[in-house]
């Protein structure tokens, strides 16, 4: 689960948070909420987080870092030319987005890069991503202009294009079904989509500014 609250971002771990401050990470125990511990400083603002079983990864200007036992940075990822503004974690595989159009696939454990995209902000500026569950290789992503594409890391084919829905998307999330997505829009419309058939399910609308984030319960 992420939670954004003003210049603070939340990543949940078993019983922790990692919260990023604009520096250091200090994982907070839930329970009571004391810091824990606090992590080897980054060389600028961080800009995204995101974690798996094992690792927190914390950009910060053009460069990821990859932390253990929330403290520790264990490898650094060089390459993105901007500000990466995107992570999404995959299996052994780390997915990264910046603010030039670039979208990269790194080796989690070796560094390395594995795949490298690129789009021209101007027609398709990457604003959010992730993986539809059961998609195996897959990845969608949304852009500030509305369109989404969903795409095969593993070939760097693309696979369907989606018009959108007349408003950069700000957030994507998996719903509890397969094939159904939850794509938050920058003017507040909230769509429930079915990625497979193509099929919009249902809309809401928020009157009170752009989606920041999406969490489904069943």
């Amino acid at each position: 689960m992420e939670e954004d609250a003003g210049d603070h971002r939340m990543v949940k771990h078993p019983e922790e948070f990692a919260a990023d401050v604009e520096g250091p990470q200090p994982p907070q125990e839930v329970n009571r909420l004391g810091i824990v511990s606090v992590s080897n400083s980054l060389p600028d603002d961080i800009t995204c987080v995101a974690a798996d079983r094992m690792l927190v990864f914390a950009a910060a200007g053009r460069q990821i870092s990859a932390f253990a036992r929330n403290k520790e940075v264990v490898m650094r990822y060089h390459g993105h030319k901007q500000e990466v503004r995107l992570l999404l974690p995959l299996g052994d595989q780390l997915i990264s987005a910046d603010s030039g159009g670039d979208v990269i696939v790194w080796d989690v454990q070796g560094g390395d890069v594995y795949l490298q995209l690129h789009f021209d902000p101007a027609t398709f500026d990457p604003s959010a991503m992730m993986h539809p569950s059961t998609y195996l290789n897959k990845v969608l992503l949304g852009s500030s202009q509305g369109a989404l594409q969903l795409w095969n890391i593993k070939t760097s084919k693309l696979l369907f294009t989606f018009p959108g829905w007349s408003a950069g998307v700000t957030a994507l999330q998996q719903s509890p079904a397969v094939d159904v997505v939850g794509v938050g829009t920058a003017t507040g419309r909230i769509i429930i989509h079915n990625i497979r058939l193509d099929e919009t399910m249902m809309t809401f609308t928020q009157e009170w500014g752009p989606i920041s984030s999406l969490a489904f319960r069943t």
